[in-house]
């Protein structure tokens, strides 16, 4: 009997104390979260990642990157045009999809490379996702392509569509 307590004692910091949150939660939960956008090809899969509400937006994404989103998806409503965004952000393609997918600490704390192959034509994706911690977690902030281009400054181009 005391040796089943012992044993469970072992545990009990484990299961009474979560891992703090490293930069790569938001990330990782951003892609395990929308992979489905990229493997299944139905419409009834359900809302993708830039039809959510700021209340999902806000599992993953700073205010700032949240209200740049915002702006763009009002004016698509408005408008019933293309507005800045004319990619799925999380998969820097119109059509997503990504084969070996990896989510890699970068060169900083705030920092997290992400890299996939594209399967239309195995071309390598790198991206590099830059974090903000404006309290006890980690929230995507800006998202940086491989020609250098950024979501932020993207979504925060001055000639907005009427």
């Amino acid at each position: 009997m005391i040796h089943r307590a012992v044993f469970l004692l072992g545990f009990l910091p484990t299961l009474a104390f979560p891992a703090p949150p490293n930069e790569l939660d938001p990330v990782v939960r951003l892609y395990r979260d929308f992979a489905w956008e990229a493997v299944i090809d139905t419409p009834t899969a359900g809302p993708g990642l830039l039809s959510q509400s700021d209340a999902v937006w806000s599992r993953y994404f700073s205010p700032r990157l949240i209200k740049l989103l915002r702006n763009d998806r009002q004016c698509v409503a408005r408008t019933r045009e293309i507005c800045k965004l004319d990619f799925s952000p999380i998969w820097a393609s119109q059509n997503p999809g990504a084969a070996r997918l990896k989510v890699v600490p970068g060169e900083t704390p705030a920092t997290v490379n992400v890299y996939f192959d594209y399967p239309g034509n195995g071309k390598r994706i790198s991206m590099k996702f830059l974090l903000q911690k404006p309290d006890a977690r980690w929230l995507i902030d800006d998202i940086q392509y491989e020609d250098g281009q950024r979501l932020g400054k993207l979504l925060e181009a001055r000639e907005w569509a009427l």
